[in-house]
């Protein structure tokens, strides 16, 4: 078996069906070709592997809005370190006709709660530390729950899509 199918079988059955979904109704074959799936979703949860499967695919047909996007960021506050579920750095923006890469003033992390991980207390009030944390070194913050990702996650797409084309750019 080839290691792209060996990481397609590795995701969770949503993010698969989110990717067959996009392969049978509207996958330009030329794309999909070029698409590898040698690393994806590897290391994520999965409410990370919908989101970021949700993500590639509305990258693939809605080019060139594009978001520089990170995957598992490691982020260091003083002393702290942080991992960060996804961060976007700079999107493209239209001027004249044409396509013009714009860093984002504050960069966006995309936190994705699951239920399992995110919901004791003492899991909730580090969360707002670390929130409030990288809130001040810079960066902005949109969460979402496992619950969202899970039923809608063109939504959470859209959802930060339009956060970051609002954000100010530099």
């Amino acid at each position: 078996m080839s290691k792209e199918l060996d990481c397609f079988l590795g995701l969770c059955y949503r993010a698969q069906e989110i990717l067959i979904d996009f392969i049978k109704e509207d996958c330009d074959y030329l794309f999909f070709n070029a698409f590898s799936f040698s690393n994806f979703g590897e290391g994520l949860s999965p409410i990370e592997q919908i989101f970021y499967a949700q993500y590639m695919i509305n990258y693939a047909l809605t080019n060139p809005q594009y978001m520089d996007f990170e995957v598992q960021e490691h982020i260091r506050v003083g002393k702290k370190e942080y991992i960060a579920d996804f961060v976007v750095y700079s999107r493209t923006d239209r001027i004249k006709g044409r396509f013009k890469l714009k860093h984002l003033k504050r960069p966006l992390i995309i936190e994705l709660d699951g239920k399992e991980f995110h919901s004791s207390k003492e899991q909730m009030n580090y969360d707002y530390e670390r929130e409030n944390a990288l809130k001040l070194a810079g960066y902005d913050v949109i969460r979402f729950t496992g619950s969202q990702v899970y039923n809608n996650p063109q939504k959470c797409i859209d959802d930060t899509f339009e956060y970051v084309y609002k954000a100010e750019a530099k």
